[in-house]
Formats: structure tokens, sequence, C-alpha cells
């Protein structure tokens, strides 16, 4: 898979345009969630080049992370 910034990575087989990669605080792996009608759905897990075991607060330096709530399905 690459991600629209570009990044390369591998995610499950189900994984549709539109689904989101997330990394979750504290998980050292990164997701996938399919937005639906009031929240997300979890996909499965990822492995995404440049996004694994905190190399994203690493890559983000001094700048503070944008947080976000999802509802998981």
């Amino acid at each position: 898979m690459e991600t629209e910034s570009g990044l390369l990575g591998l995610a499950p087989l189900f994984t549709e345009p539109g689904d989101l990669v997330c990394v979750i605080q504290g998980s050292s792996h990164p997701v996938i969630l399919r937005p639906v009608e009031g929240g997300y759905l979890h996909v499965g897990v990822c492995w995404v080049l440049g996004l694994m075991e905190g190399e994203t607060a690493e890559n983000l330096g001094d700048t503070p992370p944008a947080l976000e709530k999802f509802e998981i399905f």
C-alpha cells in the first residue's frame, strides 16, 4: 500500500481507498480505520515505513501531535 503522503507499507488485503492510517497513542503499530456512519470500523493493524514504534513522535520533533478522538466499532 501507499498512503496519500507517499509512505509505503503493508495493510490487510481488504483495505480500501478512503481508509485511514492512524497511530493510536500508546500503540507500537498503526491501524487502518474505515469511516462508517457514526464512527470508524477497525480494519486491522498495518506496517508503514516511518510510522512504527515511536517513529511518528520522533518525526514530529517539537511540533505537538494533532490528537483526534475516534469512535471505533
